[in-house]
């Protein structure tokens, strides 16, 4: 994976992944950190995995699912240490999606 743009997932953001992914998250991150990924996915519904998960990686990016519909707070993601959320229902399910993308925007930005 060595300069290529692959991202692995270290934990998941739903509830269940918890379960199936917690116990080997910070396992992953490291193995992102050996195999040159660009960077890894980590829960914005769990800013604190988020921010012990940034401590392994580095400076390699890190996306954040799980905001919106999950529960997950765009600014706390980005303060725990996520460079970027992603962003599904929240967006697509909203009456207005731009008026929606904006408001997540200035949560991030009031970060």
């Amino acid at each position: 994976a060595q300069g290529a743009e692959v991202f692995v997932v270290t934990e998941l953001s739903h509830p269940g992944g918890q379960e199936f992914t917690a116990k080997h998250a910070e396992e992953f991150a490291r193995l992102a950190v050996r195999a040159g990924a660009a960077g890894i996915i980590a829960p914005a519904t769990r800013p604190d995995r988020v921010r012990t998960l940034r401590g392994l990686v580095g400076d390699r990016l890190i996306l954040a699912p799980g905001v919106g519909a999950q529960g997950g707070k765009p600014g706390d993601a980005i303060r725990a240490g996520a460079d970027a959320v992603i962003v599904g229902r929240a967006l697509y399910e909203a009456a207005d999606p731009a008026k929606a993308a904006e408001a997540i925007a200035r949560e991030i930005r009031g970060s």
